[in-house]
């Protein structure tokens, strides 16, 4: 027979009794099966019916006593009343906002990585410089964009910010006329260069760009032995 839902299941109640021993100070005990609320099971201590609505709370297996029991041998017992509660999975795309419980999450705004979120623990706002831009509320869908700290630009003189702070920069200078010219990065490294290698332009017999000196974060400069070549340029640092 064809159903909609969870899979059917054949429940049947067997009965059971959980004896536990008193020692004065214990308050949470562990039943040997899992209920779903106080009204499942009947508590007696030294017996004495327990009020299931102040003396006593459940939670899975775990049965806790608002007060404490006094010291016996088997002086606490719990019968179960009903069969073991079938978990129900919630259908797809059936839980919302509404049914979130709150969390330990803070609402609050955090400075790294300068989100929002609320008590559920979702990201509702974003400022500059995160990975998040905006949230939609009700779906929850999160749209992200480049983080500024990978900035980039890919232009014939650009560079390019990795994870970790390397970066990568390039680009081309035309020679002028023999002797020295200057190349300006197209932006200043934040700490030191680690390396340029440069590539002269031209392809003859009559010679061509070489050395490379005075490196600094700014910039370089090379000597050259033939005018009118696009030489090319390539810097890493930090």
């Amino acid at each position: 027979m064809a159903y909609l839902g969870n899979t059917p299941t054949t429940q049947a109640f067997t009965p059971a009794i959980d004896y536990f021993s008193g020692n004065g100070s214990t308050t949470s005990f562990t039943l040997s099966r899992p209920v779903a609320s106080v009204s499942q099971i009947e508590v007696t201590v030294n017996n004495v019916p327990q009020n299931p609505s102040t003396a006593f709370t459940v939670s899975g297996n775990t049965l806790t006593f608002t007060g404490t029991p006094s010291s016996g041998t088997n002086n606490i017992y719990v019968q179960y009343t009903s069969p073991i509660t079938e978990v129900i999975q919630p259908g797809q795309k059936t839980v919302g906002p509404t049914q979130l419980t709150n969390t330990a999450v803070t609402a609050g705004s955090y400075t790294a990585p300068n989100v929002t979120v609320d008590a559920q623990g979702r990201i509702t706002a974003a400022s500059n410089g995160s990975v998040v831009t905006s949230v939609d509320s009700a779906t929850g869908a999160v749209t992200l964009s480049a983080l500024t700290t990978f900035a980039k630009s890919l232009a014939a003189n650009g560079y390019q910010k990795l994870p970790g702070g390397l970066i990568l920069q390039w680009g081309s200078n035309s020679s002028g006329g023999n002797g020295p010219s200057s190349v300006t990065f197209p932006i200043a490294f934040p700490t030191a260069v680690g390396s340029v290698v440069l590539t002269g332009g031209y392809s003859g017999t009559g010679g061509n760009s070489t050395g490379v000196y005075s490196v600094t974060t700014s910039g370089f400069s090379y000597t050259y032995h033939y005018s009118g070549t696009t030489d090319y340029w390539i810097a890493v640092g930090y």
